[in-house]
């Protein structure tokens, strides 16, 4: 008999859960072809094959034949043997132990047949016997201890089986284990064991699609119409019993674990229940670090160029995978030669850059896209042979299939959370490999994003991977942090505080990019309805004018102003909005100078702490620490003068030409918190505002700064209603850095619970953004939602989702947790401590303005989503759905592994360093934090 061991981790690696242990392929067929399986006795075979032929053949028997036949088959089965059936199987309860000195007069069995009227066998310690009620005649019989069979195979509580046999052995130990035809041992309790079931993965994926699938998207969601349950034969009973799950959420699980067995060619498997009703916060964490980031990461090199050429933005007619490698990189330029000629049928075709690369340059090869070369490391083949490999980094996901200027700061926070250390770290390389060889960190390495960069964040990305590398290394990590800012100051100075980005008058910083022409990237007809008036005066169709521009053969200034500023949306990461619309070149925005006040103070610090005062920058000039305060202190005061609000309690982005404020309110302001960049004073104005609050975390904006939408209106993705995880994440550590963690804590709980809700419903989706106001993935706007469409199990996620549900996590406290794996409302989960709150703010007319402050903003964070404006949409989740009602857990009233401080926000105390032993305020000063013992924490 086949052992069918449960594992320790049933939530695994899936290349290891479908290869190893009962997957392994030859213990999944013994389970299978394994009539015998614990549950069940067959004390005699079957009559054989061969002898139902010779029966059948009797009719050609003469009549001596027939009666010596008969006679023999007779003789035969009048031997002593038990009838050819499956035993009954019975309900027992252990009581006692095995040791008969030890117990002597107790009880150690009781067992109940099935379908026996209440009749036992009842087993007890006598004077050195075991004492035995039979379950027919309720006789009285005594066995010596050796007559009894415990079992010798590990741990696991057994009982007898239904016949004894003397092996003459002197104690319990020396009892060998029996054949299964003298007596099966089976499980103690079978209601409390966790359940395998043994499946045939083609089959049960046909029967589940057709029964379940009824809008044929291949997926299981709420959304589908079918019976939601399944009946699935347990491996215990060799698929004798059956049993059924009931619920999207469960037969959605088994719809993915089927795909996964079928990616590594199983045709049957032992899947255990564990899989299918695994709490679903603990089952999308595992997913993304062991499935989603590997699905998510490329490397440029002969290995991984079939998939990283992959161009789903490429409109032209052109879609031979092209690398473009930079100029004096002779050897990696021979490396993809040879590539090329080994490898024929990539029709790989490969160019090296020019030395400058001009606007101009960027825009005539717009008709032949491709991949831009990255980072590569010396290693050896498998012959020993010396050779290139690339270095491996994440993609977003989807369509975007390339490494991105912000996206991978946020996925590094992710990776480090999983300890992907070496992942997060050769991202941080090819950051250095761009600046190096294109001049700035790209919006993505493709010839189309030459003349762009992205919002920067890479002092911030590279110390917090200094922080994870092994301490042992110490001079080597060094050097490498070293490298990574004498990168971050070159693109400082080359890039962003220099023409055309820096603003000479204000000194703050724009998103202001060079290049020419029609960006490649967007849909063909996305431009149309802002080309047809052009088209029209110069009487040629759309796509001729797109040609004439593009070539230079027309004059149009306005046109060349409006995509200047589209560039300019693009470089910023909000691509597109309302905020940006027909002006982003011109905005001192608020995220971006908050970033770079970043970068001033990460190098002071760095400078500082690390390297000793001093470090030599890229042209070889000595860097000190005052030089970067000063810098920094330069834009905190112009941040203070354009872009703060006073009597709006709210940072705005700045316009340099029409010199004003924009009235757009932007998330963004927590930026500033995030940067350490406001007063104290600030941010306690910023976080008393409720407008950015609601059910699903924080909107990217606010409804009456989007405007009336209309069919000549329509929605943009990063304006309200919608939310993006950068968002979230930057609030979450601003917050917590000005010592608001429980107002951290309440909105990463939000967020998380939209997360969670949208994978337990959909099949295991995480989307790029959502509609945080409706907490829908569904929606109609520009660009859809990259991570949706796939067929029966996610692969990826998306990038900076993925990281902002690890990152969450970490947030959160075990309660909240308990709380979000049953999908429970935040309305209903904060409902008893927001009542208090509510009450508090209005009774207490002597509050601390920074405890009543707080005490606002949670009272309208309330009424934000329950107005009626953003109505709660708790998922109610049924009984028969494998994770259980959502109304079972009670709120939060605080947590069970915090301490009052905690709660109410003074575990941390706000402590401002600076050089200047007069300055007390983060204006002037690094802002560190003291905990209630003095030690300085993150």
């Amino acid at each position: 008999m086949t052992d069918i061991t449960p594992r320790e981790d049933v939530y695994a690696n899936p290349a290891e859960y479908y290869t190893t242990g009962n997957n392994a392929g030859k213990n999944v067929n013994r389970v299978r072809k394994n009539s015998v399986v614990r549950n069940r006795v067959l004390v005699n075979p079957p009559t054989p094959a061969p002898l139902l032929r010779t029966l059948t053949a009797m009719v050609k028997f003469n009549t001596m034949q027939r009666l010596i036949f008969i006679f023999c088959f007779l003789r035969l089965h009048s031997l002593p043997s038990a009838p050819v059936c499956v035993a009954p199987q019975p309900q027992s309860k252990r009581i006692g132990v095995a040791k008969l000195e030890q117990v002597p007069g107790q009880t150690l069995v009781q067992r109940k047949r099935r379908g026996s009227l209440g009749k036992w066998i009842t087993m007890a310690v006598g004077s050195g016997v075991v004492s035995v009620t039979n379950w027919r005649t309720r006789s009285k019989r005594n066995c010596h201890e050796v007559h009894q069979r415990r079992g010798d195979n590990g741990q696991r509580s057994r009982r007898l089986a239904s016949c004894y046999k003397d092996n003459n052995a002197d104690s319990w130990e020396e009892v060998p284990f029996w054949d299964m035809r003298q007596g099966v041992l089976i499980e103690t309790d079978e209601k409390n064991k966790a359940r395998r079931f043994l499946i045939d993965v083609e089959e049960t994926q046909r029967i589940i699609l057709a029964q379940e699938d009824t809008d044929g998207d291949f997926q299981i969601t709420i959304n589908d119409l079918g019976p939601k349950t399944l009946t699935l034969p347990t491996a215990d009973s060799g698929g004798y019993l059956k049993y059924d799950i009931r619920g999207t959420y469960m037969l959605s699980n088994l719809l993915q674990e089927l795909a996964l067995a079928s990616d590594y060619g199983r045709k049957h498997i032992v899947l255990d229940e564990a899989r299918l009703n695994e709490n679903p916060v603990d089952r999308l964490s595992r997913m993304i670090r062991h499935q989603f980031w590997n699905g998510l990461t490329r490397r440029i090199d002969a290995n991984g160029l079939e998939i990283i050429c992959a161009d789903p933005k490429n409109r032209t007619a052109d879609h031979n995978p092209r690398i473009y490698i930079p100029h004096g990189e002779q050897e990696i330029y021979d490396y993809y030669r040879n590539v090329a000629e080994t490898r024929r049928h990539l029709r790989l075709e490969v160019e090296m850059l020019p030395e400058d690369i001009s606007p101009a340059y960027v825009r005539s090869i717009n008709d032949r896209p491709g991949i831009l070369a990255l980072d590569m490391r010396r290693t050896v083949d498998k012959d020993g042979r010396p050779t290139l490999e690339g270095v491996p980094f994440v993609v977003p996901g989807g369509r975007f299939n390339e490494m991105y200027g912000w996206d991978s700061y946020f996925e590094t926070l992710g990776l480090l959370v999983d300890g992907r250390v070496d992942l997060a770290l050769g991202m941080i390389d090819n950051f250095c490999y761009e600046i190096k060889h294109y001049g700035k960190i790209l919006n993505a390495n493709r010839s189309y994003y030459l003349t762009r960069s992205q919002p920067p964040f890479l002092t911030d990305m590279t110390l917090k991977v200094y922080k994870h590398l092994n301490p042992q290394n110490e001079q080597a990590n060094k050097l490498w942090l070293a490298k990574a800012f004498r990168a971050a100051i070159k693109e400082y100075h080359t890039v962003w505080a220099c023409s055309p980005r820096l603003d000479p008058i204000t000194g703050l910083s724009r998103f202001r990019p060079s290049g020419l022409g029609i960006p490649p990237e967007t849909e063909v007809s996305h431009f149309d309805h802002i080309i047809e008036p052009y088209a029209c005066a110069h009487g040629v169709s759309i796509p001729e004018f797109v040609r004439m521009f593009n070539a230079d053969e027309v004059a149009e200034p306005e046109l060349d102003e409006y995509f200047l500023h589209d560039r300019a949306v693009r470089e910023s990461g909000h691509d597109t909005t309302y905020r940006y619309e027909r002006r982003c070149a011109n905005l001192a925005t608020v995220d971006l100078n908050a970033l770079l006040y970043k970068y001033e103070i990460d190098i002071a610090e760095t400078i500082r702490d690390v390297f000793d005062g001093a470090l030599e920058d890229h042209v070889g000039r000595v860097n000190g620490v005052e030089e970067w305060l000063e810098r920094a202190e330069r834009r905190r005061k112009a941040i203070d003068t354009y872009l703060w609000n006073e009597e709006k309690a709210l940072y705005f982005d700045y316009d340099t030409i029409t010199k004003e404020q924009s009235t757009y309110e932007s998330v963004t302001a927590f930026w500033m918190l995030w940067a350490g960049c406001a007063s104290q004073g600030q941010a306690e104005k910023l976080v008393s505002l409720h407008k950015f609050e609601v059910l699903g975390g924080l909107v990217s904006g606010t409804e009456q700064s989007r405007g009336i939408i209309s069919l000549d209106r329509p929605n943009r993705q990063w304006d309200f209603p919608f939310g993006w995880a950068p968002h979230q994440i930057m609030a979450w550590h601003g917050l917590d850095r000005y010592n608001y963690i429980d107002v951290a804590r309440r909105l990463a709980y939000r967020w998380l619970f939209t997360i969670t809700k949208s994978f337990v419903d959909f099949n295991g989706v995480v989307p790029e953004k959502f509609d945080v106001v409706t907490l829908t993935h569904k929606v109609q706007v520009e660009y859809g939602n990259v991570g949706v469409d796939f067929k029966f199990v996610p692969r990826e996620g998306f990038g900076w989702m993925n990281a902002s549900y690890q990152v969450g996590l970490s947030y959160i406290t075990l309660h909240m947790r308990r709380a979000l794996g049953t999908c429970t409302s935040p309305d209903l989960f904060f409902a008893k401590t927001m009542a208090k709150v509510v009450a508090a703010a209005a009774s207490d007319a002597v509050a601390v303005p920074h405890d009543r402050q707080r005490r606002l903003s949670a009272a309208a964070a309330i009424a934000i989503t329950q107005n009626g404006n953003a109505p709660a949409a708790t998922t109610t989740i049924g009984v028969n759905s494998g994770i259980g009602g959502s109304t079972g857990v009670p709120p939060l009233v605080r947590d069970e592994e915090s301490s009052d401080e905690s709660i109410s926000g003074a575990a941390l105390v706000p402590e401002f360093v600076s050089l200047d032993s007069t300055s007390t305020t983060p204006k002037e000063g690094i802002a560190r934090y003291v905990g209630r013992n003095g030690e300085h924490e993150e």
